[in-house]
């Protein structure tokens, strides 16, 4: 914001949001500040990441006069649970913008199929896409109402010359989609080590509490550091945690389960073992590769 407003004193950028706030006094509008994807930022020193900044939003805002300036925050739902898990998170919620229900949170999903219609079409004609999606099969159009996998869709086939024919299948999505998360050399040991878990037990989901005994997972998955490479993968959208009840405790698994399988398919190409016999040996549940061609890294 700073940068944005050409500041380098940071003391004085409680003065221009207040005057921004006057200014939306006297013109009787509201002026709705939005901080995207907080989960995103890392910070530097000992405290440091979006527990960090949410602190910081919340100082800046609490300070502010009048009422006519409320602030919006995007976050992750993996890294919204964590914070939770540190503590009760409190903030000066009358600064923070509310639905006309005076709902304090909202949860996105998935696009319906009017919306997921529409939002391809506008995609279609920003990245200048060949196909519609009548073209592609039911299966993808399913699995395309998943915003980011139709926003990835897109990048992918616009970043490729020559690409005329409609996608029949979204291995090249799911690639970029691991390569562009899973960079970090911990990351990949981590997911190794996941995978081989999951392979060895046939499943899919991986009861959270027996990993905390596993000498290379235990830690990870303990940790409430924000760069972590569990809670990074997490933040990332690669791994997904998905609560418990009763009679199950809460499970970690991947997020899309073609991440999963081409996570294995990395690691079983590197250990030089059959491939199409070890996928296909596994549930389909666990790595659906059954009738479908292995994704590609090479």
């Amino acid at each position: 914001m700073m940068k944005d407003f050409g500041m380098e004193d940071p003391g004085d950028l409680t003065q221009v949001l207040g005057n921004l706030e006057e200014l939306a006094r006297k013109a009787n509008r509201l002026l709705i500040v939005v901080f995207d994807g907080i989960n995103d930022f890392r910070g530097s020193g000992e405290r440091h990441g979006p527990q960090q900044l949410l602190t910081s939003i919340d100082s800046l805002v609490a300070r502010l006069p009048g009422a006519n300036l409320r602030i919006v925050l995007s976050c992750s739902t993996a890294t919204w649970s964590r914070l939770e898990r540190l503590g009760p998170v409190q903030l000066t919620w009358s600064r923070y913008y509310r639905t006309r229900s005076e709902e304090v949170t909202v949860v996105l999903k998935s696009f319906n199929d009017d919306e997921a219609r529409a939002a391809f079409e506008s995609y279609r004609q920003l990245f200048k896409l060949t196909f519609t999606r009548s073209d592609l099969p039911f299966a993808l159009r399913v699995r395309l109402r998943e915003p980011l996998l139709l926003r990835l869709l897109a990048e992918t086939y616009q970043a490729v010359p020559g690409r005329g024919a409609a996608p029949t299948f979204d291995t090249l999505v799911f690639t970029r989609y691991y390569n562009e998360r899973v960079r970090r050399r911990d990351d990949r040991r981590l997911i190794d080590a996941l995978v081989e878990q999951m392979s060895a037990q046939e499943t899919a989901a991986l009861p959270i509490e027996s990993l905390t005994k596993h000498p290379l997972l235990g830690p990870e998955v303990l940790s409430e550091e924000a760069d972590s490479s569990y809670n990074r993968l997490l933040d990332l959208g690669v791994l997904l945690e998905m609560p418990g009840d009763l009679f199950q405790d809460n499970v970690v698994k991947f997020t899309y389960p073609m991440v999963g399988a081409y996570a294995l398919a990395r690691r079983l190409s590197r250990e030089e073992r059959p491939l199409n016999r070890t996928v296909s040996s596994n549930r389909p549940d666990v790595f659906p590769s059954r009738g479908m061609p292995l994704l590609p890294y090479w």
